[in-house]
């Protein structure tokens, strides 16, 4: 039997490229982002709950992301997240 641990998200094995999605949640937290953003500028707004480490909970829909800020509506307000804050992300409504 031939176990491998890897230390990253990318190994290089013969010429090819293997990539290792285990525990990455930050990834996939991401990807969700990108495509409520993506839905609110073709104009379907999607409410996300955000779960932040030492904050309240917060439903907001996201529309703009520049760097490590989050842009979000909730209830009129335009409020601001910090990525690294988030633990993590429900979708709660499309």
């Amino acid at each position: 039997m031939f176990i491998q641990s890897i230390s990253n998200n990318q190994v290089e094995a013969n010429n090819q490229t293997i990539f290792d999605s285990r525990n990455n949640k930050e990834n996939k937290n991401n990807i969700k982002l990108e495509r409520a953003i993506k839905m609110y500028k073709k104009g379907h707004p999607i409410v996300i709950k955000f779960i932040q480490k030492n904050k309240k909970d917060i439903e907001a829909v996201p529309y703009q992301l520049e760097d490590d800020t989050l842009f979000c509506e909730q209830e009129g307000k335009i409020i601001q997240l910090s990525l690294s804050q988030i633990k993590d992300i429900i979708i709660v409504r499309i």
